[in-house]
């Protein structure tokens, strides 16, 4: 007699406790058997592995440009692993400007961005503000996750906010960082439109394409010349600031934001690392980006692109430099059930 099958509650308990950070090994589980597929392919499993594990983990980088020579997605996972295309096995969608909540935001066009979900193969457009007028400056925007309570380790379909900044001239005959202004606009997915007014903030400086930071429920945009337009998402304020993490010659200086005694907010050195025992030798040291969900920095050399994840200080080779002028984590939890991933893993 042929032994009673495990009860489908104890299967998925012993599945969530299969390494999260290598997608292979829940895709091996669900090619078993279809018992085990319909368990990792469920939306209660997505969620029991999110209460297991927690933090969701980073499965690639994403390059901002479409490069001919260069893959799009880089996978940081032990297994080979790609993300489904979009559209097509050769859809661009366009510039990447923010990947955040298990969702990527396109500028796919002067007027119109696409949000695309890539567990779900989701793809929405919105039109760029009307205010918007790509013709000097290059816009930053950012894609967070808005759901009431939402611990983001599983957010898809869920409500959403477009954080979008550009610069422009400010009536001065020359296009120069000294007569400029920044533009913020708010999309949210719940009214589907753009706020009636736009925040003009009045800085000598240019908003850079370098990937915004969400610390709580406060975005950090980085301009020119060392500045940063700090935005609280709950109460719309606008601040300012100087740097977050920088690097000077071979040390990464991170720092942190505090309250001081008196009221006043401060930048305070909360961390110092030498990169020299960390990284082969190396001259054009440059900080690419950081995953605030896993901890982790990217940086730029001659040698390639690497990662370092703050809290071991592990340091990782993932892939070339490349054109690329930004690099955006992709970090989410992954469960098979999708054509469209199977067939991602297949060709990978």
């Amino acid at each position: 007699m042929a032994p009673a099958a495990l009860p489908n509650d104890v299967v998925a308990e012993i599945l969530i406790r299969l390494p999260h950070d290598d997608p292979s090994c829940l895709l091996r589980a669900s090619l078993v058997c279809k018992p085990w597929l319909g368990i990792v392919s469920g939306p209660d499993f997505r969620r029991r592995l999110g209460a297991f594990h927690r933090t969701p983990p980073m499965l690639g980088l994403l390059r901002d440009y479409c490069c001919a020579h260069t893959p799009r997605f880089t996978a940081t996972t032990a297994s080979a692993f790609s993300l489904p295309a979009a559209g097509g096995p050769d859809d661009c969608l366009g510039t990447a400007l923010d990947c955040r909540h298990g969702r990527v935001l396109f500028l796919a066009s002067n007027e119109l961005l696409i949000i695309w979900e890539p567990m779900t193969g989701d793809l929405r457009r919105v039109p760029t503000p009307a205010a918007f007028d790509y013709i000097y400056f290059m816009p930053n925007a950012a894609l967070v996750c808005t759901a009431s309570g939402c611990d983001h380790r599983a957010c898809t379909g869920g409500p959403f906010q477009i954080v979008f900044v550009f610069s422009k001239s400010n009536g001065g005959p020359m296009i120069i960082e000294s007569e400029t202004v920044a533009e913020l606009c708010v999309c949210s997915s719940e009214t589907q439109a753009w706020d009636e007014e736009l925040t003009t903030i009045y800085i000598d400086s240019i908003v850079t394409t370098k990937r915004s930071i969400l610390v709580g429920r406060t975005l950090y945009f980085p301009f020119n010349l060392g500045y940063i337009l700090e935005y609280d998402l709950c109460g719309r304020d606008l601040g300012s600031g100087v740097g977050i993490a920088g690097i000077k010659e071979s040390t990464l200086s991170v720092w942190s934001r505090d309250a001081s005694g008196h009221g006043d907010v401060v930048w305070e050195q909360s961390r110092v690392i030498d990169l020299d025992p960390l990284l082969p030798a190396a001259d054009d040291m440059e900080l690419l980006g950081f995953a605030e969900q896993a901890n982790v920095i990217f940086l730029g050399t001659c040698n390639g692109i690497f990662t370092i994840k703050l809290n071991s200080e592990l340091v990782s080779k993932v892939c070339e430099k490349g054109d690329s002028e930004m690099l955006l984590p992709f970090i989410s939890f992954y469960t098979p059930g999708t054509g469209s991933f199977l067939a991602a893993y297949t060709e990978a």
